[in-house]
């Protein structure tokens, strides 16, 4: 088995929610935004969190020691997404064991 070391001990997962977004800022180009895109359905953001969990897991299997992870939140602007901030219960209730600290930051990333 291989050992992955790095001198970082950390990784991010960039989480695209989806294109929807209340604003039209002149920084973002036209196709990372819309007003008309469908929200993707609770049940799958529930199965894609529980296939990124089991993946850091695995990923921490090939490791020294275990990585410290960082999950974002991008799309459009995740916040409008109607499931959002239950999206962030579900992963705060469901997968605090994967660390010993569960924190949502200012820019909603969430270190663990």
């Amino acid at each position: 088995m291989y050992n992955i070391e790095d001198k970082s001990n950390r990784y991010q997962i960039i989480w695209d929610l989806g294109r929807r977004c209340s604003y039209a800022c002149t920084y973002c180009p036209p196709h990372r935004n819309n007003k008309t895109s469908p929200f993707i359905d609770f049940e799958t953001l529930r199965k894609t969190m529980s296939s990124v969990a089991e993946y850091a897991f695995l990923y921490d299997n090939f490791r020294k020691k275990p990585a410290k992870k960082k999950l974002s939140f991008t799309g459009g602007e995740p916040t409008v997404h109607p499931d959002f901030f239950k999206l962030l219960k579900y992963i705060k209730n469901e997968f605090l064991i994967l660390a010993e600290v569960l924190q949502l930051m200012v820019g909603l990333e969430i270190i663990y």
